[in-house]
């Protein structure tokens, strides 16, 4: 799998992180549950972090969001064993809304679900709890733990893709010998094309056999550094036409301008003789 493909892979997973947390954080703020509204924010920037280092080949960024993710894997699966009652835990205690008393609106609002109040006007950040819930196709239970293995597998995608991509970043900048700089087929005008976003996401999309096959066999570098022996050959080739038409154009000037001069002595001999006569 080449670069290019690590790459797309890992910019699939952080956007569909990012489409399944903001809806994720949408129901949250339903719900009023603030510690998963805080966490998911900082899971939004964690993402967006990651999307910008696998887009503009930026490793240590790339780093941050799988430490990042490895902390969002163990979110996740604590509230899976929060909702499913794992040892002390309990689903009805106050962790996760942070003393407020709310929960999860997928309690009330859940497919099919049919609730029974006791308050009729509940508070505005405190939601009236229903004193029983009917006929739910699925428990709001089900649905949380559901979200919460959802990110979990992205996660996990996540950890290991950009693990993969960060070595591969990595290794092309450990090429560089600060001493005689880039070892063959490494060199700086390619180093600086690498690193340059814009021309790479190009060099994905080129059309054609060839390329590609040297892109995935020799790297990017060989690439480059091959366009850059092509055009110094087509540069020789340039200056030693240059050089001959410059020879011919000398020797014709220095031919003139002796023609010139043999005329004018000639004319001058004329002259003189003449005068003599």
């Amino acid at each position: 799998m080449g670069i290019c493909s690590r790459r797309h892979f890992l910019l699939t997973i952080c956007s569909l992180q990012l489409i399944t947390t903001i809806e994720r954080q949408v129901f949250d703020f339903l719900g009023f549950m603030w510690a998963p509204i805080l966490v998911n924010f900082f899971n939004i920037i964690f993402v967006i972090l990651g999307f910008f280092g696998a887009f503009q080949y930026r490793p240590k960024y790339i780093i941050s969001y799988c430490i990042w993710n490895t902390l969002w894997l163990g979110w996740n699966i604590f509230i899976i064993c929060f909702y499913l009652n794992v040892g002390i835990l309990n689903k009805n205690s106050d962790i996760l809304n942070l003393g407020t008393g709310s929960f999860s609106w997928w309690y009330v609002n859940g497919p099919g679900c049919k609730a029974v109040y006791d308050v009729t006007e509940p508070e505005l950040f405190r939601p009236a709890r229903p004193t029983n819930v009917t006929d739910c196709v699925l428990s709001y239970e089900v649905i949380e733990i559901l979200h919460a293995a959802t990110q979990c597998v992205l996660g996990f995608m996540a950890i290991v893709g950009g693990i993969c991509l960060s070595k591969v970043f990595l290794e092309e900048d450990d090429s560089f010998d600060f001493i005689g700089g880039f070892d063959p087929p490494f060199c700086q005008e390619c180093y600086n094309l690498r690193r340059h976003s814009k021309i790479l996401s190009r060099l994905c999309h080129i059309t054609g056999p060839n390329v590609k096959s040297e892109i995935k066999d020799f790297g990017i570098g060989h690439f480059f550094f091959k366009k850059k022996l092509m055009r110094k050959d087509i540069d020789s080739k340039y200056s030693n036409i240059s050089g001959v038409i410059s020879r011919v154009l000398t020797s014709s000037i220095d031919s003139l301008f002796a023609l010139l001069i043999s005329d004018c002595l000639s004319s001058a001999n004329v002259s003189s003789n003449a005068m003599d006569s």
